[in-house]
Protein backbone atom coordinates (compact mmCIF):
# COMPACT_ATOMS: atom_id res chain seq x y z
CA UNK A 1 0.00 0.00 0.00
CA UNK A 2 1.32 3.47 -0.92
CA UNK A 3 0.03 6.69 0.54
CA UNK A 4 1.53 10.08 -0.24
CA UNK A 5 0.63 12.98 2.04
CA UNK A 6 1.25 16.56 1.06
CA UNK A 7 0.98 19.54 3.39
CA UNK A 8 -1.12 22.57 2.58
CA UNK A 9 1.89 24.38 1.14
CA UNK A 10 2.80 21.40 -1.05
CA UNK A 11 5.58 20.27 1.26
CA UNK A 12 5.65 16.69 2.47
CA UNK A 13 6.85 17.30 6.02
CA UNK A 14 8.96 14.69 7.71
CA UNK A 15 7.11 13.01 10.53
CA UNK A 16 3.97 15.12 10.03
CA UNK A 17 0.61 14.04 8.76
CA UNK A 18 -1.01 17.22 7.54
CA UNK A 19 -2.85 17.63 4.30
CA UNK A 20 -4.71 15.54 1.79
CA UNK A 21 -3.93 12.13 0.42
CA UNK A 22 -3.01 12.76 -3.21
CA UNK A 23 -2.25 9.23 -4.35
CA UNK A 24 -3.38 5.88 -3.02
CA UNK A 25 -2.59 2.47 -4.41
CA UNK A 26 -3.45 -0.63 -2.49
CA UNK A 27 -2.51 -3.29 -5.01
CA UNK A 28 0.51 -4.06 -7.16
CA UNK A 29 1.61 -6.34 -9.94
CA UNK A 30 5.17 -6.99 -11.07
CA UNK A 31 6.09 -7.48 -14.71
CA UNK A 32 9.29 -9.51 -14.72
CA UNK A 33 12.13 -8.61 -17.09
CA UNK A 34 12.40 -11.24 -19.80
CA UNK A 35 8.73 -12.18 -19.77
CA UNK A 36 7.02 -12.54 -23.11
CA UNK A 37 3.86 -10.60 -23.83
CA UNK A 38 1.96 -13.86 -23.37
CA UNK A 39 3.41 -14.29 -19.87
CA UNK A 40 2.50 -10.70 -19.02
CA UNK A 41 -1.08 -11.27 -20.17
CA UNK A 42 -1.31 -14.43 -18.08
CA UNK A 43 -0.05 -12.63 -14.97
CA UNK A 44 -2.53 -9.78 -15.36
CA UNK A 45 -5.39 -12.17 -16.12
CA UNK A 46 -4.60 -14.10 -12.93
CA UNK A 47 -4.40 -11.06 -10.65
CA UNK A 48 -7.46 -11.11 -8.40
CA UNK A 49 -7.56 -7.34 -7.79
CA UNK A 50 -7.72 -6.33 -11.45
CA UNK A 51 -10.88 -5.96 -13.53
CA UNK A 52 -10.37 -8.40 -16.39
CA UNK A 53 -11.66 -6.43 -19.35
CA UNK A 54 -8.79 -7.14 -21.76
CA UNK A 55 -8.82 -10.92 -21.83
CA UNK A 56 -11.03 -11.23 -24.90
CA UNK A 57 -9.14 -8.57 -26.87
CA UNK A 58 -6.73 -9.54 -29.61
CA UNK A 59 -3.20 -8.17 -29.38
CA UNK A 60 -4.02 -5.47 -31.95
CA UNK A 61 -7.26 -4.53 -30.19
CA UNK A 62 -5.48 -4.28 -26.85
CA UNK A 63 -2.84 -1.97 -28.30
CA UNK A 64 -5.54 0.24 -29.84
CA UNK A 65 -7.41 0.43 -26.49
CA UNK A 66 -4.32 1.78 -24.74
CA UNK A 67 -3.60 4.25 -27.52
CA UNK A 68 -0.73 2.45 -29.24
CA UNK A 69 -1.24 2.82 -32.96
CA UNK A 70 2.31 2.92 -34.30
CA UNK A 71 3.00 -0.75 -33.52
CA UNK A 72 1.16 -3.88 -34.67
CA UNK A 73 2.73 -6.38 -32.25
CA UNK A 74 2.91 -5.99 -28.48
CA UNK A 75 6.11 -7.95 -27.82
CA UNK A 76 8.75 -5.67 -26.30
CA UNK A 77 6.44 -2.67 -25.77
CA UNK A 78 6.12 -2.89 -21.97
CA UNK A 79 8.63 -1.92 -19.29
CA UNK A 80 9.30 -4.53 -16.59
CA UNK A 81 8.54 -3.03 -13.20
CA UNK A 82 6.08 -3.09 -10.32
CA UNK A 83 2.89 -1.18 -11.06
CA UNK A 84 0.47 0.15 -8.48
CA UNK A 85 -3.28 0.41 -8.91
CA UNK A 86 -6.49 0.64 -6.92
CA UNK A 87 -8.43 -2.57 -6.43
CA UNK A 88 -10.88 -3.08 -9.29
CA UNK A 89 -8.80 -1.14 -11.83
CA UNK A 90 -8.82 -2.25 -15.44
CA UNK A 91 -6.03 -4.44 -16.78
CA UNK A 92 -5.76 -1.80 -19.49
CA UNK A 93 -4.47 0.66 -16.89
CA UNK A 94 -1.47 -1.58 -16.16
CA UNK A 95 -0.78 -2.12 -19.87
CA UNK A 96 -0.91 1.65 -20.41
CA UNK A 97 1.38 2.32 -17.43
CA UNK A 98 3.94 -0.25 -18.60
CA UNK A 99 3.95 1.03 -22.17
CA UNK A 100 4.22 4.66 -21.06
CA UNK A 101 7.13 3.75 -18.76
CA UNK A 102 8.98 2.06 -21.62
CA UNK A 103 8.46 4.96 -24.03
CA UNK A 104 9.58 7.47 -21.38
CA UNK A 105 12.81 5.59 -20.80
CA UNK A 106 13.47 5.18 -24.51
CA UNK A 107 12.89 8.90 -25.12
CA UNK A 108 15.26 9.77 -22.27
CA UNK A 109 18.01 7.64 -23.81
CA UNK A 110 17.52 8.72 -27.41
Amino acid sequence: MLVVLVGLDGDAGEGRITGDVVRFAQESVTIIEGWTFRQMRQALAAHPALRHDAQQLSETELLAKIGVTEFKQAEGLFFPDTYLFAKGSSELLVYRQAHTALMKRLNEQW
